[in-house]
């Protein structure tokens, strides 16, 4: 979701939030993802990705209870954590649900338009 009178300048990642003058991504959409169905913890799953993929928005940085960073690696560079997110999920698939997956995937592949 883009907020009203938000300069966009870049590409807007799929669930997020992104607003001020030249926007920036604040956090994911939650009321849009659970006005489209998913559950709870695909909710979380996401958050738990977008809070790793990005630690210095303040959506990675006000990590709460419901959805810590996903326990990976601490990198610099975001391609790293692409690389680190992709081998979490080759490693992980069965204790990812199919939803959360799609979801996750389609945020990578984003994020390295």
């Amino acid at each position: 979701m883009i907020g009203g009178g938000t300069v966009v300048d870049k590409n807007v990642l799929p669930y997020s939030l992104m607003f001020g003058n030249r926007g920036r991504l604040h956090g994911i959409n939650l009321v849009g993802l659970k006005r489209f169905g998913y559950s709870t913890p695909t909710i979380q799953t996401i958050l738990r990705t977008f809070r790793y993929l990005f630690p210095n928005t303040p959506v990675g940085k006000n990590a709460s209870i419901f959805a810590r960073p996903l326990d990976l690696p601490k990198e610099t560079k975001i391609v790293d954590r692409i690389e680190h997110l992709k081998n979490y999920i080759l490693n992980n698939s069965d204790d990812i649900d199919d939803e959360s997956l799609i979801l996750i995937n389609e945020l990578i592949n984003k994020c390295v338009l």
